[in-house]
């Protein structure tokens, strides 16, 4: 099960992270709304653990972003403040569960957990990639008419390749920064000298021409 922990207190994040990782979870970390709002929509996470209060986007602004793009991934909602309000309007905004700070480690891996069988319940047993199809219960793959019997390293990885493959294109990968323009490539000339590519070599690069 991978999770996306959305916390900017780098302490919290850390222990956070710690405790599911100790359970057996894949986490990733955002300490900000905008890129915590790409990573989900850009990478399949089987649940979101999402704090209210953070510094640009908030958790709520992120969340409704989410629902309105379709995205259905279960969230549980952090906040130290846990007032009624804002609870309900962290509910009715689309989240699957609420738990305010401070929380004990163990209550917040069990809701995680629950969130994980949530979401599989919504989640289809099969992933289609063109003709290739894996079905996600039995561990076997199909392509062509013939069926294929994974070991459990090889469906971890056909896994991970379809589900990436299946998320959203290219072009969408911004959704999540669309005032934020697109990084240049890098030029083939940096201060008038040239730089070699080396792109099948373990060495650093090194300007042509010098040692």
């Amino acid at each position: 099960m991978r999770v996306l922990v959305v916390e900017d207190e780098k302490k919290t994040a850390a222990f956070i992270r710690k405790a599911l990782q100790a359970e057996g979870f894949a986490v990733d970390v955002c300490g900000n709304g905008d890129d915590a709002l790409a990573a989900a929509c850009t990478t399949p996470f089987d649940g979101v653990v999402l704090d209210i209060m953070l510094p640009g986007r908030d958790g709520l602004s992120v969340l409704r972003q989410l629902r309105e793009r379709g995205n259905k991934t279960p969230v549980l909602l952090l906040s130290a403040r846990g007032e009624v309000n804002e609870r309900v309007e962290g509910l009715d905004a689309g989240a699957d569960d609420y738990l305010p700070k401070p929380f004990v480690i163990a209550e917040l891996v069990a809701r995680v957990r629950a969130l994980g069988r949530r979401g599989s319940e919504n989640k289809s047993t099969v992933l289609r990639v063109s003709d290739l199809t894996l079905d996600t219960v039995s561990h076997r793959a199909q392509r062509g008419g013939k069926t294929f019997e994974l070991t459990a390293r090889e469906f971890r990885l056909l896994e991970f390749l379809m589900a990436r493959r299946t998320a959203a294109p290219w072009h969408e990968r911004r959704a999540g920064h669309p005032d934020r323009p697109l990084s240049p490539l890098p030029p083939p000339y940096a201060s008038g000298r040239r730089w070699c590519h080396l792109p099948h070599r373990r060495e650093p690069r090194r300007q042509c021409g010098r040692p």
